[in-house]
């Protein structure tokens, strides 16, 4: 006869339920500078894990993370997809102010001066701004993207415009001020400089040029000297460099070797080309402010800029020889010319017959090459 069926077993009601899978992934420090920072690293199934690095790691050191695998259900809904395409106007409006009013908060303001914060004000004043797009729902690269091209896809919303420059500004000078505030007392004078150090300083720097209280300073500075205000320029980047807390000169001399003390480092040559073209983009919209023959849509400036291309063609036809006997003939003529002031310069160029003003832009086309060759 056949066995009698087990009786079935009573199972007590679930008191648990499974919503996620903990997983753990080994990280491995490529650059010491990571450490104490905030890192995110892109897993091969797309994921994106945030996660904070150890102080004291050096490079080659390796740490575990741990990486949820989250199971949804209808007691633990999914979220709802980011939005990353259709970012409407009123979308990025209410980014710009929700920003704004999140970055003059109390709360952040204190946590921006905070020294001993696991981050400096950098990143977090981006983690600030990018909460915006997470509280509205948008993908945050899609948000950036879309931010960034306010200018010109709504070349004539005045308000949304004035938003972003506010924006900007708030962000700017929060940054510049948490720096200030974090400012040490005692000035480092030995070692090398932090790369992170390095980046930072390129990026304040930076920074500080676009404030509206610096350009004001810049044009006041050429309005007085009727010279290139490179000089204050000069100073307001050694200010930066002990805000940051590194004597001035002797941080300049280590900046002029930091291809000895970082070779081969693409990243810090970038930043520091673009900290340079800053500086004279600087330099060169205070003269414009402080002249209007210098601004570069004056008729002056399109006369010099067509006249610079027909001299780089004329001298690419010329050979050493020939370039080398019309900058001398051009000698004496130059050296006044370079005694003038920008303005004048230009006035002079201005009112010289066509052909004599080619020769001028030419010579100074040419002494630019050398210098940049000499350089170089």
């Amino acid at each position: 006869a056949p066995a009698p069926a087990p009786a079935p077993i009573k199972k007590a009601p679930a008191r648990t339920k499974l919503v996620g899978v903990v997983e753990t992934i080994r990280v491995e420090v490529a650059d010491a500078a990571a450490a104490g920072g905030s890192e995110t690293l892109t897993l091969p199934d797309g994921r994106v894990v945030a996660f904070d690095v150890p102080t004291g790691v050096a490079a080659g050191d390796s740490f575990d993370v741990e990486v949820s695998r989250t199971t949804y259900d209808a007691a633990n809904p999914a979220p709802l997809p980011k939005k990353n395409a259709n970012i409407t106007r009123d979308d990025l409006a209410a980014f710009f102010r929700a920003g704004v009013a999140a970055m003059e908060a109390p709360a952040t303001r204190a946590r921006l001066c905070d020294p001993a914060a696991a981050q400096r004000p950098g990143p977090q004043l981006v983690e600030v701004q990018q909460r915006g797009f997470d509280d509205l729902g948008i993908e945050r690269k899609a948000g950036c993207a879309a931010a960034s091209r306010v200018q010109a896809d709504y070349a004539e919303d005045v308000e949304l415009r004035a938003l972003q420059k506010s924006f900007m500004a708030t962000a700017q000078r929060a940054y510049i001020t948490a720096l200030d505030a974090m400012k040490p007392d005692k000035l480092t004078r030995k070692g090398a400089l932090p790369r992170a150090t390095v980046l930072e300083f390129f990026d304040a720097c930076n920074t500080s040029m676009q404030l509206p209280e610096t350009r004001k300073r810049l044009s006041d500075e050429f309005g007085r000297t009727k010279q290139p205000p490179n000089a204050l320029i000069i100073t307001i980047q050694k200010d930066m460099l002990e805000t940051l807390g590194y004597e001035r000169e002797w941080a300049c001399s280590r900046l002029n070797k930091l291809g000895e003390d970082y070779p081969d480092d693409r990243e810090l040559v970038a930043a520091m080309q673009h900290w340079a073209m800053t500086a004279q983009s600087a330099c060169q919209q205070a003269m414009s402010e402080g002249d209007p023959a210098l601004r570069p849509d004056s008729a002056e400036m399109r006369d010099i800029a067509e006249l610079q291309t027909e001299a780089r063609k004329e001298l690419a036809s010329m050979g050493a020889a020939a370039r080398k006997a019309f900058l001398e003939g051009m000698g004496k003529k130059v050296q006044v010319f370079q005694k003038l002031n920008p303005p004048d310069r230009v006035r002079y160029v201005s009112k010289l017959p066509r052909a004599e003003r080619l020769a001028f832009v030419k010579a100074q086309v040419l002494m630019m090459e050398q210098m940049n060759n000499a350089s170089g």
